[in-house]
């Protein structure tokens, strides 16, 4: 998190409720798309000269090559078919409204970073049941706490940090973590699914409810 947001997200009461903070950008946008025109209007206005003119078309070119937007890369939608011994293990083996964890959360400032994640979200139209670690363009600090301690894994709070948001099963990309590494943390293997590890953390005592959960 950069240091002058973070600042800002501690001091300013209701800071860190805002949902898309960069939206405001508009206002300066359309701030600087006025103070732009009142700047052609008077270089125009002050009499048709070469200069003047050059300049006008100056400031309207770069104003037009500021504004073009880029290519916006997409990535297929995962499909359920793909996933669909994971979701029947899920729809099977736990109960309506008991949360499920997927791990790694997203970790990272690019859109690379949080394609998993926002697949899984996707996804849980299919396996309708709550998910730890979701996000919007609100990150609430119970997602932070959760991204910052699961790269320790099999050491640091992330273990507790499930149990407390109500997790009893984590679905793990058996890439990131193998079960040898995650066992010693008390997760126990259960089965794989879809290429996709479930750990069973009924066993661990929950920890502390994560602030900012519901």
């Amino acid at each position: 998190m950069r240091p002058l947001y973070a600042a800002l997200r501690e001091l300013v009461p209701g800071y860190a409720q805002i949902r898309s903070l960069w939206r405001f950008g508009i206002l300066a946008q359309v701030s600087i798309t006025l103070l732009a025109a009142v700047g052609i209007e008077a270089l125009i206005g002050a009499g048709p000269t070469r200069r003047r003119t050059i300049a006008a078309m100056a400031v309207a070119l770069l104003s037009t090559l500021e504004l073009r937007a880029g290519a916006v890369p997409l990535v297929d939608a995962p499909s359920p078919d793909e996933y669909a011994e994971l979701l029947e293990w899920i729809a099977t083996n736990t109960d309506p409204g008991e949360p499920i964890a997927f791990l790694p959360p997203a970790h990272g400032r690019g859109s690379k970073a949080h394609e998993e994640t926002a697949g899984w979200m996707l996804l849980q139209a299919s396996f309708d049941r709550p998910t730890v670690g979701g996000y919007s363009s609100f990150f609430p600090e119970s997602y932070r706490a959760l991204r910052d301690a699961a790269p320790l894994l099999p050491e640091g709070p992330a273990v507790e940090l499930l149990r407390g948001a109500g997790a009893h099963f984590v679905v793990v990309r058996p890439s990131w973590r193998s079960p040898e590494q995650l066992e010693p943390a008390g997760m126990i293997p259960l089965t794989r699914r879809s290429g996709y590890d479930i750990y069973d953390l009924s066993a661990i005592s929950p920890g502390p409810r994560p602030r900012g959960s519901r």
